[in-house]
């Protein structure tokens, strides 16, 4: 398999403003999106939708005389008025720059300064004090909670409810000027400025053009089917590339977002009862743990009798799996024998009665805490852990993976609904191109693993102001090297291994996966996470940050006192149970080779920081953590 070419009908182009028009015609009084008030949900039409957007474009134009392609920055979370301004700002033919509230200070500094941004649209007054160094370079800053001291901002400003006063004064002028400003808008033109989270160092801009998200809206939609054109709760940072692609495709189907954050969504959740979640697997990691720490309470015989249906519920599930053929086959010897096949079919037989019951009682429970009406969910930026996806396969949860970049804008495999491929992203997205190939640069088939090379309409025009580095990346052919590993299934299928600047490679030559390692190890229950090293050493350590409470309980039940946690780092009935537990992962020889073993661990206490060893999206930054944290890493090897 030289490249994973799909063909597909005539891609339309178009912008994102074009996209919404259309969306207008078609659903007009339809609820596009809600926001949680105090007497409950209130919706806007795709029509008021439109409106708002128009207004404040206008505002933009004629309050502070904001020219096509002139950069904007856009600080906030998710809530409707993102929205309203991020359209806004794109109907002015102008340029955004979207980062959450929480990010640094120092990395928001740096954003705001690069992307040459001279007007900042701020959730708050309590972001002015991260941005009062730029000041000077800013002309304007508009509020969209206005401050509640107006004298004490240094600035000239304005609130999101002027700007949309100022179109309102004027509807059918606003309008006349907005639609002279989008005639001018091509497909080709700077939509957006998205900073990369930054794991190997500052962030890079990327630069993404209108018609890089048109493929995603146009495709995506027949691959999920149905469950997007319902109602999808966001809670993930709209500023990501790849929530924010999700609320374009389901404002390209009439569906309606329901705004909401990650504080208040086990709340949300009944109340809206969803049919689509767009999650990334650190949610599912959590929700996992809980299930498992809720269920496992009580008497021994519970503990026991839950332990037991579950591993008889999850077994039923692999044996259908297995028949159906949806389990990754890499190579011919991947096929399963008849034996096999006997097998399987003879445990579904005997372990059905324990799925059901495991159903009725545990992953009926499940399902109505996150509505009760979920048809899909998908889950993306990054790997999702092995055990985490065989549970919720069982829980009859349909998460299914996609991969992409931002730079790729953003969606290029993702599962199918209906027939996906377990432990896969599925199949490439149709007018799309993959490659795997080996580090000489051949093109490799299915089973050899190798560096993942795209090609595509989606793919960004370049990093601002970085042409050596966007040159480095995608050559003279097209094809961008995304730093990901991954392996063809023989029906196509990819499968994603992990960056490339996470494999170690050890003093015998041998490759660790680190981040595979670490997901399987935080799916733990004692583990909150895991940081595996060993480059350029003679085997894998880990630093096992513990999940506190489940600590506590540990050490409850070992009968250990202790006055500090700490102390709990050198206790040998404690640390008996994290070693067992670095076996049962490492030791998997279905998931790691001999050579990927840890073998030495560290309790680690510390804590971890946004913007040092973690990027804002909470990834793990390694370059970072080791520059930080090489005499840890070497006490551990020389404990050896």
């Amino acid at each position: 398999m030289e490249a994973s070419k799909t063909t597909a009908g005539k891609i339309s182009g178009g912008t994102v403003p074009s996209l919404i028009k259309g969306s207008v015609q078609r659903f007009g009084e339809k609820s596009a999106l809600y926001r949680k008030v105090q007497e409950g949900w209130v919706g806007m039409s795709y029509a008021a939708l439109d409106h708002a957007a128009t207004c404040f474009a206008y505002g933009l134009m004629n309050l502070l005389g904001v020219q096509k392609g002139d950069h904007i920055a856009l600080i906030a979370n998710n809530r409707m008025e993102w929205m309203i301004a991020d359209l806004g700002i794109l109907y002015a033919a102008a340029v955004d720059i979207p980062r959450g509230s929480d990010t640094p200070t120092e990395i928001l500094q740096t954003i705001v300064r690069h992307s040459d941004a001279h007007i900042a649209i701020l959730e708050n007054a309590g972001q002015l004090e991260k941005l009062r160094p730029l000041l000077g370079e800013l002309d304007r800053i508009i509020f969209i909670d206005p401050p509640a001291s107006p004298q004490e901002i240094p600035i000239r400003w304005h609130s999101l409810a002027d700007c949309l006063a100022e179109g309102e004064r004027d509807f059918a002028q606003a309008e006349k000027l907005v639609g002279q400003r989008l005639a001018q808008l091509q497909p080709d033109d700077l939509a957006t400025i998205i900073y990369t989270s930054g794991t190997t160092g500052n962030p890079k801009g990327v630069m993404i053009a209108h018609r890089n998200y048109m493929h995603n809206v146009e495709t995506v939609p027949g691959i999920l089917g149905n469950t997007c054109k319902d109602k999808s709760l966001s809670f993930l940072p709209v500023w990501h590339a790849f929530e924010r692609m999700i609320e374009y495709i389901i404002l390209s189907v009439g569906a309606s977002v329901y705004y909401s954050n990650i504080s208040e969504l086990r709340e949300h959740l009944p109340e809206v009862q969803p049919t689509l979640l767009i999650t990334v697997p650190d949610f599912w990691v959590t929700i996992y743990k809980a299930f498992l720490r809720k269920a496992m309470t009580g008497s021994r015989f519970k503990k026991l009798f839950v332990s037991l249906i579950l591993r008889s519920a999850l077994g039923y599930q692999r044996s259908i799996r297995l028949l159906r053929g949806d389990d990754p086959r890499f190579t011919s010897a991947d096929r399963p024998s008849n034996w096999r096949k006997a097998m399987a079919w003879l445990n579904r037989c005997v372990a059905a009665p324990a799925f059901f019951l495991a159903d009725r009682l545990l992953f009926k429970k499940l399902r109505a805490t996150l509505g009760n009406h979920l048809e899909l969910v998908s889950s993306g930026a990054g790997p999702l852990p092995e055990k985490v996806d065989d549970f919720m396969n069982a829980a009859g949860i349909n998460v299914v993976e996609g991969y992409g970049l931002t730079e790729t804008m953003v969606i290029i495999a993702v599962r199918d609904a209906k027939h996906k491929r377990f432990q896969t992203v599925g199949g490439v997205l149709p007018g799309l191109e993959i490659q795997i190939r080996s580090e000489s640069g051949d093109l490799l088939g299915p089973g050899q693993p190798g560096s993942v090379y795209f090609r595509g309409p989606t793919l960004m025009l370049g990093y601002y102001k970085n042409p050596g580095l966007t040159s480095s990346l995608i050559d003279r052919d097209g094809w961008f090297d995304t730093g990901d590993l991954g392996i063809w299934t023989l029906d196509g299928c990819l499968k994603i291994l992990g960056r490339a600047d996470d494999m170690l490679v050890l003093t015998n030559g041998e490759k660790v996966n680190a981040i595979i390692l670490e997901n399987e190890l935080r799916s733990e229950s004692l583990v909150e996470r895991a940081v595996v090293v060993g480059q350029g050493k003679p085997y894998a350590a880990a630093f096992l940050f513990p999940n506190l409470q489940e600590l506590r309980a540990l050490a409850e039940r070992k009968d250990v006192s202790c006055q500090q946690l700490e102390e709990l780092a050198e206790n040998p009935k404690i640390l008996a149970e994290y070693k067992a537990l670095c076996d049962r992962v490492s030791l998997n020889r279905e998931r790691f080779t001999v050579h990927e073993r840890i073998r030495r661990f560290q309790l680690a206490f510390w804590r971890l920081e946004v913007g040092k060893e973690l990027s804002q999206s909470l990834k793990l930054r390694r370059l970072q953590f080791t520059r930080l944290h090489q005499r840890e890493i070497d006490g551990l090897f020389k404990a050896g």
